[in-house]
């Protein structure tokens, strides 16, 4: 059976949340910018995200090329971290605070479900990396 297409598929899934990942930092930080002046620990969060970022879009280009399978790997897993972790702040963080939700606009909670869907479709690239690794042998650099 070819199974060619489980690398490109989560290489092409890795740079897109890469680029996802930058995007966003990049724009959270651009509007922490306006909120706080100086430095915040909201902005260390978003630069991390563009690093995380950077990381996933290097590691889909070399699951593309099929080399350096753990790389590739590592940056499937870095790509379901980042929407995990927003749920977890948005979603869990405010159980504890039931009157949150209360106050919470309509957009708000459906984004949240929006990038929980987002999140779960992650796993799909760490899946197809585990699944690709003998189509990665004898291309060890």
């Amino acid at each position: 059976m070819n199974k060619k297409w489980m690398p490109i598929t989560a290489g092409v899934l890795d740079i897109l949340y890469g680029v996802g990942e930058v995007l966003g930092g990049s724009f959270d930080i651009t509007a922490s910018r306006f909120i706080v002046s100086g430095i915040d620990w909201r902005k260390i969060v978003f630069a991390l995200l563009i690093a995380v970022g950077v990381l996933v879009i290097v590691s889909g280009v070399y699951a593309l090329k099929r080399r350096m399978w753990w790389l590739a790997l590592v940056g499937s897993i870095f790509a379901f971290i980042p929407p995990a972790l927003y749920i977890w702040v948005w979603v869990c963080w405010p159980l504890f605070k039931p009157s949150y939700l209360l106050h919470a606009h309509l957009l708000e909670i459906l984004g949240v479900l929006l990038l929980g869907f987002i999140g779960i479709l992650a796993i799909f690239p760490i899946v197809l990396m585990v699944l690709s690794r003998k189509q990665f042998a004898g291309k060890q650099v």
